[in-house]
Order: C-alpha cells, then structure tokens, then sequence
C-alpha cells in the first residue's frame, strides 16, 4: 500500500472486496493511510443488492469521516451521484468502464460498449451510459473502425446532455470525435466546456493535449499533458506525448526524462501484453531516442509481425522505423494509411504535420509524394471544404532528441481532490 500510495501521488488508499452470492452483497473495506500503511478505519458490511447504493453512500460518509474533512455540498453530490437507481444497470456500467480503462485496443472497447449498450437497455435514462456509448465510438473512430460513426458519437453524447446537461463526460466525446474529424476548433469548444463542469477530467486533458498538438500549439500541449500525468502519472500514453511535445520545443533534456519515465511504465505494460503491437511501437520509439536502437529493432519487427491490416499500428509502426532510420520501410506503412475511412484519413493527415516522430523523413521524396496524394484525395473526398496541410515543414521545428496531489478513482474516472 504505501508503493501505491508513492506511485500515485496519494495521501490514502481505499482497499476491499465485493462478494455476492445470489441477491446478498458482503462488502470488506479498509482505509490505509498511504505514506506509513497504517490502517485509518476498517469495516464488513452485509447487505441486499436492492439496498447497495444506500450502502456505497454509508461507505462514502464513513471514509469522509474517518478523514475528518468536511465537503462541500458539490462535492458531497459528486460522490454519491450515479445517475441510475437500477442496480443492474449500475453493475453493467462499472463493468464497461473497467472494459474501457484496461486499454484502448479495439477488443476492449467492443466490450465496453456492448457493455454500456446492456446498462441503456436496463435503464434508458441513463446518461452516463449513453455517454460511455460516446466515448467508446469516439475511441473507434481514432482505430479506423468500420462499426463506428460520427453520427453515433453525437447522438449519444447528445442524449446524455439531454438527460444530464451537467454531464462532463458526454462534451468530452463529442470533443474526441470532433478531434478525430480533424475540426479542431468545434473540438477546443467542447472540451473548454467538459473542463469547466470537471477540471479533473482525464480524457478531457489528454485529448485537449492532443488537439493543441494536432495544430502546432507545443506549449499548450504541454501543459495539457503535464496535468493529465498529475492525475494519473502511470498513464504512458501522456508521458509519450509530453515527450514528442518536448522534442518540437527543442527541450532536450526535458524529452529525454520523459522517455526514460515512460519506457519505464511501457515495459510494465509490455511484460502484461506481449502481444500487443502497438506497445512495441511506441516502446521501440522510445529504445530510439534511447540510443537503444538494436533493442528498437527487435521491438519493431515483432510488432511488424503482428501489425496485419491495424493502420493505427501501422501508422505507429512508421513512426518507429522513421526514427531506427528505415525510411523506406516507414513509408511504405505510411502509404497504406490512404486506404482509411474519410475520417481516420483526415486525422492522419493532419497529425502527421506535428508528429515529431516523422521529422526524419520530412524531405524524403516519397513522403513528399505521399503527403500531396493524401491532401488531394481529402479534397476529393470532401467537397465541402475541410483543414488541410502542407507536410513539407512542421509549423515548428526543434531539433531530434538524441540519447548517449492527492487522487482518487471514481467509477473508473481519475480524478483530482
């Protein structure tokens, strides 16, 4: 407990166990005072299902008490409110955001949302589920997944405001899929406005990091990144991304930091997921600014092996072999990007702009070709107009990195206390 309490940067740590048999819950918890384990408050609890939010409640004041701390009325809401007084579908929800939360690869989030779809049909007012439907579709349409659709992902997070205008998640997704469409201004909107209900948010602040990043804005993107590590600092994907941003800056030491950190947490991960290409890609990134480019290497071609047609570990892939100074092979998984949907094509497009990962390549013949085929087949594709970008320089350039709060989960969000 007190290495948990140390990596997360938290003051207690809340420990237990859920047993159900039948219709009865028996629920053991502990309070354990992170910097020294000692334990603050202990209790069992037997109960009903029926009667299990009024016993979440009781856990809730008793932990507050235990603390001696005194909430705010928002707070005190904040804590207790669940949006549906149906234990199934409250089951069926938790259930899906320990699907969402264990990953983002496609498997995962299918079953979340099948997940998030049961919890609608026990409950078809309930907000929190449609916006979980939002966020699943919004993480799929970033995959280049067929099933999913802008529309889905609007109307669903739309049906949450409706049945909860205060809903911080349901903004947070129509901010993805906005971000997805590469409409980077509707995007800030939203999630300016998810940010202003929950400062806490971590998709909020990861992906508002993104869109500034998306469009040059390194600095902003900084700060963006360096909060969502604040509130979850064993969450790789930001430590990543805070280390692109460094290399755009030109913050050497900086970049360097932030890879060692986050191939740090990446090989946990990898260790757990053998098998997962995209994990390699971007522990093979790292290994190359490392200086760890045979390790890099070997990183790259089991994820090449494992890559088949994902054009997001193909897209990561690219990035890898880019900078292991494989142009060719790079290109050639960046080529295979044009076969994505409108959407996911778009995204690429205007990603590949800032990603620093790409910056070996910039003046490479074929990137050049490529870059003018896939702006002119987005003009094509969309007639109405859209953002388009000329690859040939990055908005700002740096130069290539070389290597010689207290938290608490709620329901699968992190959030700050």
């Amino acid at each position: 407990m007190k290495q948990v309490g140390r990596e997360l940067g938290v003051g207690y740590v809340l420990e237990g166990s859920v047993r159900r048999a039948g219709n009865s819950v028996r629920i053991a918890a502990q309070l354990i005072n992170g910097a020294d384990g000692r334990h603050v408050w202990a209790e069992r609890y037997d109960s009903d299902l029926e009667d299990i939010f009024a016993l979440q409640d009781e856990i809730s004041k008793n932990i507050v008490d235990a603390l001696l701390v005194r909430l705010l009325a928002k707070e005190l809401v904040a804590i207790t409110k669940r949006g549906t007084d149906n234990p199934e579908a409250y089951q069926a929800f938790l259930m899906g955001r320990s699907f969402f939360n264990r990953g983002h690869e496609a498997r995962n989030i299918q079953e979340a949302r099948h997940l998030f779809a049961k919890a609608i049909e026990l409950d078809p007012h309930y907000a929190r589920a449609y916006a979980g439907l939002a966020d699943c579709d919004s993480y799929l349409l970033l995959a280049n997944d067929p099933t999913a659709t802008y529309e889905n992902v609007i109307a669903n997070a739309d049906r949450a405001l409706e049945l909860d205008p205060g809903l911080c998640d349901a903004h947070t997704s129509r901010g993805i899929a906005m971000f997805a469409r590469a409409l980077h201004g509707e995007a800030e909107a939203e999630f300016e406005r998810a940010l202003a209900l929950d400062p806490t948010c971590f998709e909020a602040n990861f992906f508002y990091g993104r869109n500034c990043h998306a469009v040059g804005q390194f600095e902003r993107a900084q700060g963006f990144y360096e909060r969502t590590i604040a509130l979850k600092p064993d969450e790789y994907r930001a430590w990543d991304m805070l280390r692109a941003v460094h290399v755009s800056l030109g913050h050497h030491e900086e970049a360097i930091e932030a890879a060692r950190e986050c191939l740090r947490l990446m090989e946990g991960e990898i260790a757990r997921h053998p098998d997962e290409p995209n994990l390699l890609c971007y522990g093979g990134c790292l290994l190359a600014d490392l200086g760890e480019t045979e390790r890099g290497t070997s990183w790259a071609d089991r994820a090449a092996a494992l890559a088949g047609d994902d054009l997001r570990v193909l897209y990561n892939l690219a990035c890898c072999y880019a900078k292991l100074s494989r142009p060719e092979e790079a290109i050639d998984c960046l080529e295979r990007q044009a076969s994505g949907s409108q959407t996911y094509v778009a995204l690429v497009t205007g990603w590949m702009k800032n990603d620093s990962d790409l910056d070996p390549l910039r003046d490479h013949p074929r990137y050049l070709a490529l870059a003018d085929r896939l702006e002119a087949q987005l003009r094509q594709q969309r007639a109405d107009g859209g953002h388009f970008f000329d690859h040939r320089r990055r908005c700002r350039s740096g130069p290539q990195l070389i290597a010689t709060q207290t938290v608490i989960s709620v329901e699968g969000r992190t959030c700050a206390a």
